[in-house]
Protein backbone atom coordinates (compact mmCIF):
# COMPACT_ATOMS: atom_id res chain seq x y z
CA UNK A 1 0.00 0.00 0.00
CA UNK A 2 2.91 2.18 -0.27
CA UNK A 3 1.13 3.17 -3.64
CA UNK A 4 -1.66 4.59 -1.17
CA UNK A 5 0.29 6.23 1.04
CA UNK A 6 2.84 8.18 -1.39
CA UNK A 7 -0.43 9.38 -2.53
CA UNK A 8 -1.32 11.28 0.33
CA UNK A 9 2.31 12.88 0.14
CA UNK A 10 1.41 14.64 -2.97
CA UNK A 11 4.54 12.66 -4.68
CA UNK A 12 4.31 12.21 -8.50
CA UNK A 13 2.38 8.89 -9.84
CA UNK A 14 0.93 7.61 -12.82
CA UNK A 15 -3.40 7.86 -12.17
CA UNK A 16 -3.22 4.36 -12.06
CA UNK A 17 -1.06 1.85 -9.80
CA UNK A 18 -1.33 -2.27 -10.36
CA UNK A 19 -2.05 -3.89 -7.43
CA UNK A 20 -2.02 -7.54 -8.36
CA UNK A 21 -3.74 -9.96 -11.25
CA UNK A 22 -6.64 -7.53 -12.90
CA UNK A 23 -6.52 -5.21 -9.19
CA UNK A 24 -5.50 -1.61 -9.59
CA UNK A 25 -5.44 1.62 -7.51
CA UNK A 26 -6.83 4.90 -9.71
CA UNK A 27 -5.63 8.38 -7.98
CA UNK A 28 -7.64 11.13 -8.75
CA UNK A 29 -5.98 14.64 -9.37
CA UNK A 30 -7.15 15.68 -6.19
CA UNK A 31 -5.96 12.58 -4.28
CA UNK A 32 -8.80 10.46 -3.99
CA UNK A 33 -7.89 7.11 -4.32
CA UNK A 34 -10.12 3.80 -5.23
CA UNK A 35 -9.80 0.44 -6.29
CA UNK A 36 -11.12 -1.29 -9.19
CA UNK A 37 -10.35 -4.70 -11.13
CA UNK A 38 -9.94 -4.81 -14.82
CA UNK A 39 -10.83 -7.74 -16.98
CA UNK A 40 -11.12 -8.25 -20.58
CA UNK A 41 -14.12 -9.95 -21.83
CA UNK A 42 -15.46 -10.66 -24.84
CA UNK A 43 -13.00 -8.40 -26.69
CA UNK A 44 -14.10 -5.62 -24.29
CA UNK A 45 -12.13 -4.06 -21.11
CA UNK A 46 -14.55 -4.02 -17.84
CA UNK A 47 -13.87 -1.67 -15.34
CA UNK A 48 -15.72 -2.60 -11.72
CA UNK A 49 -15.44 -0.71 -9.08
CA UNK A 50 -14.66 -2.14 -5.90
CA UNK A 51 -14.48 1.09 -3.36
CA UNK A 52 -12.38 3.81 -1.88
CA UNK A 53 -9.23 3.50 -0.01
CA UNK A 54 -8.67 3.77 3.10
CA UNK A 55 -12.81 2.95 3.61
CA UNK A 56 -11.76 -0.37 1.97
CA UNK A 57 -8.91 -2.00 3.07
CA UNK A 58 -6.14 -4.25 0.47
CA UNK A 59 -7.29 -7.11 1.82
CA UNK A 60 -10.56 -6.72 1.55
CA UNK A 61 -10.31 -5.08 -2.43
CA UNK A 62 -8.32 -8.92 -3.05
CA UNK A 63 -11.27 -10.67 -2.29
CA UNK A 64 -13.69 -8.80 -3.90
CA UNK A 65 -11.38 -9.21 -6.87
CA UNK A 66 -10.93 -12.96 -6.59
CA UNK A 67 -14.56 -13.58 -6.61
CA UNK A 68 -14.99 -10.76 -9.62
CA UNK A 69 -12.11 -12.82 -11.16
CA UNK A 70 -13.98 -16.44 -10.23
CA UNK A 71 -17.01 -14.86 -11.95
CA UNK A 72 -15.01 -14.09 -15.15
CA UNK A 73 -13.84 -17.24 -15.32
CA UNK A 74 -17.00 -18.71 -15.97
CA UNK A 75 -17.74 -16.18 -18.66
CA UNK A 76 -19.83 -14.04 -16.45
CA UNK A 77 -19.61 -10.15 -16.65
CA UNK A 78 -18.56 -9.07 -13.09
CA UNK A 79 -20.05 -5.80 -13.72
CA UNK A 80 -23.39 -6.91 -15.52
CA UNK A 81 -23.53 -9.58 -12.27
CA UNK A 82 -24.06 -6.55 -10.09
CA UNK A 83 -25.88 -4.73 -11.43
CA UNK A 84 -28.77 -7.85 -12.04
CA UNK A 85 -27.88 -8.17 -8.02
CA UNK A 86 -28.36 -4.86 -7.29
CA UNK A 87 -31.60 -4.53 -8.86
CA UNK A 88 -32.83 -7.51 -7.11
CA UNK A 89 -32.11 -6.11 -3.82
CA UNK A 90 -33.76 -2.78 -4.61
CA UNK A 91 -36.66 -4.32 -6.08
CA UNK A 92 -37.20 -6.54 -2.77
CA UNK A 93 -36.69 -3.36 -0.65
CA UNK A 94 -39.57 -1.35 -2.52
CA UNK A 95 -41.84 -4.24 -2.46
CA UNK A 96 -40.90 -4.32 1.54
CA UNK A 97 -42.24 -1.00 1.65
CA UNK A 98 -46.14 -1.80 0.14
CA UNK A 99 -48.21 -3.05 2.80
CA UNK A 100 -51.53 -3.79 2.47
CA UNK A 101 -53.08 -0.33 3.87
CA UNK A 102 -50.64 1.92 1.69
CA UNK A 103 -51.91 -0.47 -1.62
CA UNK A 104 -55.81 -0.19 -0.43
CA UNK A 105 -55.09 3.37 -0.07
CA UNK A 106 -53.21 4.17 -3.58
CA UNK A 107 -56.29 2.16 -5.25
CA UNK A 108 -58.52 4.38 -2.66
CA UNK A 109 -56.94 7.55 -4.31
CA UNK A 110 -56.24 6.71 -7.67
CA UNK A 111 -60.45 5.24 -8.25
CA UNK A 112 -62.19 7.93 -6.06
CA UNK A 113 -62.01 10.37 -8.97
CA UNK A 114 -64.35 8.07 -11.15
CA UNK A 115 -66.93 7.65 -8.65
CA UNK A 116 -70.31 9.09 -8.95
CA UNK A 117 -71.20 9.78 -5.69
CA UNK A 118 -68.30 10.93 -2.70
CA UNK A 119 -70.28 8.86 -0.36
CA UNK A 120 -68.68 6.13 -1.75
CA UNK A 121 -65.14 7.51 -1.37
CA UNK A 122 -66.46 7.56 2.46
CA UNK A 123 -67.24 4.24 3.03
Amino acid sequence: MRACERASLGSTLTPVQTVCGGLYLRISPKLARYFFFRCMLNGKRRDLGLGSYPELSLADARLKAIQARRLKAKDVDPVQARRETEAIVRRDQSAAAWTFKKCAEEVHRTLSPGWRNSKHGKQ
